[in-house]
This record gives structure tokens, sequence and C-alpha cells, in this order.
């Protein structure tokens, strides 16, 4: 899909906005818990996508920079109810000390 034709059909995208395919478009937030002193360098990414039995997932990555990490995948009956928890893991993750850069 050319890049104008794709901005046209989904409209201005942002950073956390990226093209999934078939005019959908996932959230991402992606946190990262930096301490040099301890060695520390750790990202965890959450995402809210359909799935193919007509609810949305929640898609959980963590691990340590520069590494695959792991990956989690929570199914949920609709949009709102992944949302919720989306907003609640990154709520914990923020008081564990992960921030966004």
């Amino acid at each position: 899909m050319a890049p104008e034709r794709f901005t046209e059909f989904v409209g201005s995208v942002s950073p956390r906005m990226r093209w999934i395919g078939m005019g959908i478009t996932a959230f991402n937030t992606t946190l990262y818990r930096i301490d040099p002193a301890r060695n520390m360098s750790r990202f965890y990414t959450l995402s809210v996508q359909p799935n193919l039995f007509g609810g949305h997932s929640v898609l959980r990555s963590w691990g340590r920079t520069g590494s695959g990490g792991r990956l989690r995948i929570d199914f949920y009956n609709d949009e709102t109810a992944a949302g919720l928890a989306r907003d609640r893991l990154v709520t914990a993750k923020t008081k564990r000390g992960y921030a966004d850069r």
C-alpha cells in the first residue's frame, strides 16, 4: 500500500500506532526500566490487537533490552476489556519503575 494511501486510510499515524493489515491498527506501549548501577536494562511492550475468534488480545512482550524476550497473549471477549487489562498492566509496571522514554 502506498504511504499516501496508508495515511488517507487510517488518518494521522502516531508513534504508538502500527499498521497490521486490512485497516486494523494496534496501539503499542513500550516501557523501559534502566539502571546502570545494577546492570539492568529491561523492556515491556503491551499491545491490544483483534484475534481470529472475534475478540481482542493483549500481547505482552518483555525481557532484557537487545534480546528477543518472552511473549504472552491474553484473550478477551471485547476491546474494552482488553484495553482495561492493558491499562492495569501499564499502571502496575509504572509502579515497579518502568517508564516511557
